[in-house]
């Protein structure tokens, strides 16, 4: 497989454009319906929530476009990440019959259900947050209608600034929206290029393969570095011949690759790769070293592109 896998970057970008454009419009269609109307007090608060219903079905209607636009682009994903496994096992393990695809069929199945878990709670979450802005409009610092108004913007500011929240994966992690579809997809394409690997390795004849090294590598997964791992689990100890020399290596497997992925191995941004093993060629996949002061760039881009996300969102409310 490549050095260190593809966590998704080059399949990504037309689900990020998707997701960002709904979480742009649910902003704007937000603003749009809570604001407007004159007066304040709970005068103007009953006709805003008079407008509750039309921003319900609003929501669910931006939501439908999406799911509609989501499966093919998650689909076309995960069946490219899936292609670029089978064909990295070819060149590392040689010709062999293609595997099954069930699993693949599995993967997007699980991740579309996933990211539809993810839409269901959007509309509950925004109605929240409409309620919780006439609330904040009715009881404003000061008295009148410029103070409602001041009052609805500030917390349209803060409701944007923070992004549609309350989504959280199997291991407690908290995300917003856009970054919780992001990753789930990210990590289902991880999955297919690592089960399409080994599934193409077995049809092969080869059961054991050997875990990359990659640079700033985390305590959950550096223990697997340069480790053999047995793709079924049937093999416990290995021994095999060095065709070069004609001599028994006796390799240690660590573990299955299931046990690996259940003690971390894979995790959430995790870039580890897995090569075949054979006596032949036992080294592990070399990591490319990256200096300090590119990882630390690196930071500050994500950084700045977290900061420019919020700008983004902010002024989806002013455009409203």
């Amino acid at each position: 497989m490549p050095l260190t896998p593809s966590y998704g970057d080059r399949r990504i970008g037309p689900i990020q454009r998707l997701y960002r454009k709904t979480e742009k419009r649910l902003i704007q269609w937000l603003a749009k319906t809570v604001a407007p109307g004159v007066g304040h007090g709970w005068a103007w608060a009953y006709n805003a929530l008079s407008r509750l219903l039309k921003f319900r079905v609003g929501v669910d209607r931006i939501m439908s476009e999406t799911d509609n636009v989501m499966q093919p682009r998650v689909e076309s994903a995960i069946r490219g990440a899936w292609r670029d496994g089978l064909t990295e096992a070819r060149r590392d393990a040689g010709p062999a019959p293609a595997p099954d695809e069930r699993p693949m069929w599995r993967i997007i199945d699980d991740t579309t259900e996933a990211i539809r878990g993810a839409h269901r709670h959007v509309p509950r979450s925004l109605d929240n947050v409409y309620r919780e802005i006439v609330d904040a409009a009715v009881h404003p610092r000061e008295i009148g209608e410029q103070a409602r108004r001041d009052a609805v913007q500030r917390a349209l500011e803060a409701f944007a600034r923070q992004g549609i929240t309350g989504f959280m994966d199997s291991r407690g992690r908290r995300y917003d929206f856009v970054t919780y579809v992001e990753t789930a997809v990210r990590s289902a394409i991880t999955r297919a290029e690592v089960d399409a690997y080994c599934a193409q390795a077995v049809s092969a004849g080869h059961d054991l393969v050997i875990v990359s090294d990659v640079a700033g590598s985390c305590p959950l997964c550096r223990p697997f570095e340069g480790q053999v791992l047995s793709i079924t689990g049937n093999t416990v100890g290995a021994i095999a011949r060095d065709n070069s020399t004609g001599h028994a290596v006796r390799v240690r497997v660590l573990c299955s690759l299931a046990q690996a992925r259940e003690r971390g191995l894979w995790h959430r941004n995790c870039r580890h790769t897995l090569k075949v093993w054979t006596p032949d060629d036992p080294a592990p996949p070399r990591a490319a070293r990256v200096p300090a002061e590119v990882r630390e760039r690196r930071r500050r881009q994500r950084s700045a592109a977290r900061r420019n996300r919020i700008r983004e969102r902010v002024g989806f409310v002013a455009q409203s």
